[in-house]
């Protein structure tokens, strides 16, 4: 598969390991449904799941904006995170304030930063799977706009970076990494990582 400049055409290349000008998606996908990856479209979820993984998306998802085209119709036994390209990190809503925020196939209102929420439903999700060969495809929200962190990860930029949106930003990939670094610390805990 390729990447490309935006989201949507690098997921679907990715999920397809095809060009995703095949399917028409040519930039970021918006609210119109017949704007998706299409259905008929085998996905590596498919691909894995019938093969015996257990196959999850924890994330941003953005190749369709209704559960009809969601990842549990293309593959994802178990999904968790957004529909939409930016959510607010903290309300989790689309930029339009359309519900995004979701659990399989239903919309969810829960507290927290997004990329708090997706550490832990990916930890969790290696935890009740570590037993078989699972598929975890994991999508942080940051750094993309809105840039929205607490004083915790902005704190350590205070006074060495100016601009108020490159702060944000290094706070959110500092954040980011953060989580990231307790889903590996999953996988050494469960002594999956040298099986990863």
């Amino acid at each position: 598969f390729y990447v490309f400049p935006t989201c949507s055409p690098t997921r679907a290349a990715l999920l397809t390991g095809r060009n995703p000008s095949r399917f028409g998606i040519l930039g970021p996908l918006g609210l119109d449904p017949t704007a998706s990856l299409p259905l008929e479209t085998v996905t590596l979820a498919e691909w894995l799941g019938d093969s015996g993984y257990a196959t999850g998306l924890v994330g941003k998802w953005h190749l369709g904006p209704t559960f009809d085209f969601g990842p549990r119709r293309q593959g994802f036994q178990s999904a968790y995170g957004y529909l939409h390209g930016q959510i607010d990190q903290f309300k989790h809503h689309y930029k339009t304030l359309d519900k995004s925020w979701f659990r399989d196939e239903e919309f969810i209102d829960e507290p927290g930063h997004a990329t708090d929420l997706l550490a832990r439903a990916a930890t969790g999700f290696i935890e009740q799977h570590r037993e078989r060969p699972f598929f975890l495809y994991l999508c942080f929200s940051v750094p993309h706009y809105p840039l929205q962190e607490d004083e915790t990860w902005t704190r350590p930029y205070e006074g060495s970076i100016e601009h108020k949106d490159r702060l944000l930003n290094a706070a959110a990939v500092t954040h980011m990494d953060d989580a990231i670094g307790r889903v590996l610390d999953t996988l050494d805990r469960t002594n999956l990582r040298a099986q990863t």
